[in-house]
């Protein structure tokens, strides 16, 4: 098993959008998949509720306390991939999440104020295996290839951009996924390609 974190120390990244898309997908390869719901919002909680209760896949709403016996507890339930929905703004709730997790998902907007938040991110992340995904990007915007280039210099894989799409929206509003709601979508290849990389890049 396997668990990723889906984690930025700002608020609105993208993560929860990040977090369901990348269950969904993984759920089509057949993987059994489990959301862990750390923000206090409970976005991640609040979609799957409209998805239905008993659909898949299983989210659930836990205290950062409970995080490691929820991880343990998906591991002898055999599930195959577990992604922790990371809440904002709380340094000592992230060094727990970042310890229990294999790899880390830093969603990052192209906005100044995201991308001088990162160096106390990656403090916090250390030398786990880490990876940016450019979110919540206006269609063709120059501030894009701004961002990327500002990422390079921290040495870690970038993927992305997430336009940001009215179709995520009504998707998640919904209960779905964008591949689920409008397969055939812009929105739809461009999240698939961006999971298609990552399962790659931590060989998943």
């Amino acid at each position: 098993m396997k668990t990723i974190a889906i984690f930025s120390q700002k608020g609105g990244s993208g993560k929860t959008t990040i977090c369901v898309h990348f269950a969904v997908a993984a759920q089509k390869l057949g993987q059994r998949v489990a959301i862990l719901d750390l923000d206090p919002q409970g976005s991640a909680v609040a979609w799957h509720r409209t998805r239905g209760v008993g659909t898949s896949p299983v989210t659930v709403s836990i205290p950062d306390s409970e995080l490691g016996r929820a991880i343990e507890g998906a591991r002898t339930d055999g599930f195959d991939l577990v992604l922790i929905d990371s809440p904002p703004h709380s340094a000592p709730v992230a060094s727990r999440i970042v310890a229990a997790a294999d790899f880390v998902l830093i969603p990052v907007r192209p906005s100044p104020i995201d991308v001088a938040a990162l160096p106390a991110t990656l403090q916090l992340i250390g030398q786990k295996p880490a990876a940016f995904v450019l979110s919540a990007c206006p269609a063709r915007a120059p501030e894009i290839a701004e961002t990327k280039a500002l990422l390079a210099h921290y040495g870690r894989p970038i993927f992305g951009p997430i336009t940001d799409r009215r179709s995520f929206f009504r998707a998640i509003t919904a209960g779905q996924s964008v591949d689920e709601f409008e397969p055939n979508g812009s929105a739809a290849l461009e999240i698939n390609d961006i999971f298609s990389s990552v399962m790659k890049e931590f060989a998943l």
